[in-house]
């Protein structure tokens, strides 16, 4: 959903994350980072659409999932 803030357009942090096909930890990470710029409204943040389209044309390494915590690469039976 987007939503003008401070003059400024923004978007949902969850629709952001789905546009740029991450996570929203990860969205959350780039804020603070200042890689993205946002507002938390009400609780609820926002990632300024100018930012996203920017960072829309670059390359994201893929998100990767834990390992299992037992230190074995590509645990199966864990």
């Amino acid at each position: 959903m987007e939503k003008a803030i401070n003059g400024k357009t923004c978007i949902e942090i969850g629709q952001a994350a789905r546009m740029l096909e991450t996570t929203v930890p990860r969205m959350l990470m780039l804020l603070k980072q200042g890689k993205l710029a946002g507002e938390l409204v009400d609780g609820e943040w926002y990632v300024e659409s100018q930012t996203l389209m920017a960072m829309a044309g670059t390359h994201m390494p893929p998100v990767t999932s834990a390992s299992c915590g037992h230190g074995c690469a590509g645990c199966s039976g864990c």
